[in-house]
């Protein structure tokens, strides 16, 4: 779950241009070895509904 914090605040640095886009593309490509994973969609529906609504959406449309 700490990861998924981590992920979640570079998304949002990202998002406020404080971020490269060249690193948060690896925390995305990160991510989504995370949630594309066998089991990944499960934990997507488990997980990703306790984090902010902009990073859980973002990090859903991965699956």
């Amino acid at each position: 779950m700490g990861f998924l914090s981590y992920s979640q605040n570079a998304f949002l640095k990202w998002r406020e241009g404080l971020l490269a886009s060249p690193l948060w593309l690896g925390w995305e490509l990160v991510i989504m070895n995370l949630v594309c994973a066998p089991g990944g969609p499960y934990f997507g529906e488990t997980v990703l509904i306790c984090l902010a609504t902009s990073f859980g959406d973002r990090s859903r449309m991965m699956l």
